[in-house]
Parts: C-alpha cells; sequence; structure tokens
C-alpha cells in the first residue's frame, strides 16, 4: 500500500465507483503515518503519491478539491451563487440552469426567446446573469438585446421578456429587488419596475451610447456609463449628474462602473487602462486618474470591491490590482497569469483574491502578502467566470470546455501554510507595484 494513503477500514464507499478517502483529510482517523528511513524522517501526506522529506522546500500539496463537473452542451460563460449560497447559476448560449448546492442537481432550465422581433434576428449567447438580492428572481440578458426574468420559487417566467435594440450588455437589480435596470449599448437607461404581475419599463435619456449599470447599496441613484461619459440619476426626483463629461479629453470608453458596498465611492474603468475614483454624495474626483499595473491601452472588464469597501481590485489585461480606496495607491503587485485575466474577486472575507484565465487555470492569492497560493485548479479550456459562495468555503468555475466546476476551497490554516512556504522559494519573482497615471 502506497505511504500516505488511509488504511481500507477508514475508508468510506461512495457514489462513485470505487472507494475513495474522505473528502476532508480531518475526517481520517490517525491518517498521519510516520516512517523512518535511510536514516530520515518522511511524513505520509493526504492525497499526497509520494512522502514528504521534513524540510523539502516544494510547497506542499493538499487534497483534491474538486467536488464536482457539471457538463453541458455549450460553453458556460456566466456563474453567479445566491445570496444564501444554496443555490447557483451557471449559463451557456441562450440557456440558464439553476442549481441545488447541497445536491448538484439541477432545479429549473431556462431559456431566453431564440428571435428578437425588435432587431429582427435571432437570439444570442448570455452575457449577464443575476439574482436578486433577496434571492427570489433571476434575471438575464443576451446579445442580441433580450432580457428574461424567472421566479426561484415556481422556475417560471415572472415578466414576459423585454427586447432591447442593441446587446443587453449589463443588467442589475434595485437594492429591494423591485426593479432592473439595463444598459444595451443605446442612447437610454430602461428601468423594468415589477409589481405584482403588471412592468411597466422606463426610459431615461442618455447623452451617449451606455454599457454599464450600478445601483447604489442604499438605493438612492443608478450610475450608468459609455465612451467617455459616466452620469448618474437621483431615484427621488429624477435629476442626473454627470461624472465624466462627453468631450473634455478623456480617451478611454467607459465600460466598467460599481459602487463600493458602503455607497460612499463610484469608479470607473475604461478600455485605456485608467480607473477613476469619485465621491459618490458629492460627485467630486476623490483619487486622481490611475493605471492599471502601469500599462496604458488595457480595458478594465471587472472592478469588485471588500466587503468593508476599503479595497479596490480591478482587472485588466493578463493581470489584476489591489487598489487601497482612501488613498488609491496599490497595496499589491500585480497578480498575473501568462494569458488574460478574465474574471476576478475578492472572497467574502477578504482574506483571499481568485482570478480565472484564458489560460484555463485559477489562481488563488493572498490577499494581504499577494503570495501566490494556489495554481492547481484547472479546466481544458479558458475559463470565463467565477464566483465565491457567500461563505467563502467554495468557488465555481465556468469555461470554453463547455462544464462549470465546484471546488471547495482548503481551511484557512492550510491556505496560510501555503502561502508561506510557497513565498519561501528562491528565485520566486517580485513584480513592481503599478504607477498612477502621473507617475509615469
Amino acid at each position: 500500500m502506497a505511504l500516505g494513503r488511509p488504511l481500507p477500514a477508514m475508508r468510506r464507499r461512495t457514489g462513485r465507483r470505487g472507494w475513495v478517502g474522505a473528502a476532508n483529510p480531518r475526517e481520517w482517523p490517525g491518517w498521519r503515518g510516520v516512517a523512518l528511513a535511510l536514516g530520515l524522517l518522511f511524513l505520509a501526506e493526504p492525497g499526497m503519491g509520494r512522502a514528504t522529506q521534513v524540510g523539502d522546500s516544494a510547497p506542499p500539496r493538499i487534497p483534491k478539491s474538486l467536488e464536482v463537473t457539471l457538463r453541458h452542451a455549450g460553453i458556460v460563460g456566466v456563474v453567479r451563487f445566491s445570496p444564501d449560497g444554496r443555490h447557483f447559476l451557471t449559463a451557456e448560449n441562450h440557456n440558464l440552469r439553476y442549481w441545488d448546492t447541497s445536491s448538484r442537481n439541477p432545479l429549473f432550465r431556462w431559456r431566453l426567446p431564440t428571435y428578437n422581433p425588435v432587431r429582427r434576428e435571432r437570439g444570442g449567447v448570455v452575457i449577464d446573469a443575476v439574482f436578486s438580492p433577496d434571492g427570489r428572481w433571476v434575471a438575464a440578458g443576451d446579445s442580441s438585446g433580450i432580457v428574461g426574468i424567472w421566479s426561484t420559487s415556481t422556475g417560471k417566467p415572472e415578466l414576459p421578456p423585454l427586447y432591447a435594440e442593441w446587446y443587453a450588455f449589463s443588467i442589475v437589480f434595485s437594492p429591494n429587488s423591485d426593479q432592473l435596470g439595463v444598459a444595451s449599448g443605446e442612447k437610454k437607461l430602461r428601468l423594468w419596475r415589477f409589481g405584482g404581475r403588471q412592468a411597466t419599463v422606463s426610459e431615461v435619456p442618455t447623452p451617449i451610447p451606455i454599457s454599464r449599470v450600478a445601483y447604489c447599496p442604499d438605493g438612492r441613484a443608478i450610475a450608468w456609463g459609455g465612451d467617455t461619459y459616466l452620469g448618474e440619476l437621483s431615484v427621488a426626483n429624477g435629476r442626473t449628474r454627470e461624472f465624466v463629461k462627453p468631450g473634455t479629453g478623456r480617451s478611454g470608453y467607459v465600460g466598467s462602473v460599481q459602487y463600493s458596498p458602503n455607497g460612499q465611492w463610484l469608479v470607473a474603468g475604461a478600455n485605456d487602462g485608467l480607473i477613476s475614483i469619485f465621491d459618490s454624495r458629492t460627485g467630486q474626483v476623490r483619487i486622481p486618474e490611475r493605471l492599471h499595473a502601469g500599462k496604458p491601452d488595457e480595458h478594465i472588464t471587472h472592478l469588485k470591491f471588500t466587503r468593508d469597501s476599503t479595497r479596490l481590485l480591478t482587472v485588466a489585461g493578463n493581470s489584476a490590482c489591489v487598489w487601497q480606496c482612501a488613498t488609491g495607491r496599490p497595496t499589491l503587485p500585480p497578480l498575473s497569469h501568462p494569458q488574460l485575466v478574465t474574471d476576478a474577486d475578492f472572497s467574502p472575507d477578504g482574506r483571499w483574491i481568485a482570478t480565472a484565465s484564458q489560460d484555463g487555470t485559477v489562481r488563488l492569492w493572498d490577499a494581504r502578502s499577494g503570495r501566490l497560493v494556489l495554481a492547481a485548479w484547472k479546466h481544458q479550456g479558458a475559463i470565463w467566470s467565477l464566483a465565491f459562495s457567500p461563505d467563502g468555503k467554495r468557488l465555481l468555475t465556468g469555461s470554453d470546455d463547455r462544464t462549470a466546476k465546484l471546488w471547495r476551497l482548503p481551511i484557512t490554516a492550510d491556505l496560510e501554510r501555503l502561502a508561506v512556504q510557497r513565498s519561501a522559494r528562491p528565485g520566486a519573482p517580485q513584480p513592481s507595484l503599478p504607477t498612477s497615471r502621473r507617475q509615469r
């Protein structure tokens, strides 16, 4: 029997073929064996094919963390967890599946219409999907401008589809879950209000086509962005306010917009690599423009905050960067992949950062030191979306290989041990911190 494997009496039968060890090594009583051979002391580690010599400088391996692989008929481009973590969502082509997290069984399958009568063309692929904050609804929009909404309790469409004239680039629920904002590349913001069985759609004119929309967490305002423009609509009086005006010299296209969880900050990211941080109440620029990773002309694709609103995560090109919101200064070196970084997020407690890439890997980083902790989680194709569960114990990924994978994160103590041992490896590269535009 190979050293480091649990004895047969310690194994349990699972639904899969054959016998496997317990998923959690802490469930293995007396699993650690000590062997003395050739005068060297070895410790048997769970899930390892060989023994690890005490003092070995190589990073320790961890037990296999993949819980399940969910196969789909097409590319899985969007994955989301429900607010309570009991369910999750996967999207492929113009189809969506609503899953039970515990059983990993699909509860509902939804399909967007295959034809947009406004554009007179076939439906496209889902490019955005969201849960309402109360978890009662799921909304999705596709590349042909079709938006649908379904009830998570009945699985039925709650309202007739909304047909836009362009892509449904960005959709977002209001904090009280009674309104949906849609940015579809037109010179208007669509607001889909629903209560009971009757829905109303209103349109707010905008100076230029918009592609991103975000709700302030306190519900007082809605921000939108597009081209060189960032604006905000007051929910109370319907007035609009301009943060970045067209024709004022800014060259980048505003492609990402996000409020901080406490509503204090409004951030815009552009396709020239610049990030702007505004005071959302005064409308004034809080932090001068910052350049992602010190590189121009990299499209800012994602903006994510920690729950306490103190740090901001930006994604562009082959890296993700972390910023201190109060000062606008980078807190870590760029978190890089060999190929394009497609998604990234903080863990709910802000302790870890996960990044996904076109290279087919997920990397887990220490959010305090920037050390790479895990780099072994892989798909057979580019990964387009990831999501942490609300309790921070799982990570969900969707890929080009037509699968979604559910991973269980090791306990914090094991992750911290991995981070420390990886940092001790000789010759580890130490990239420089990103700079602001003024520091170039």
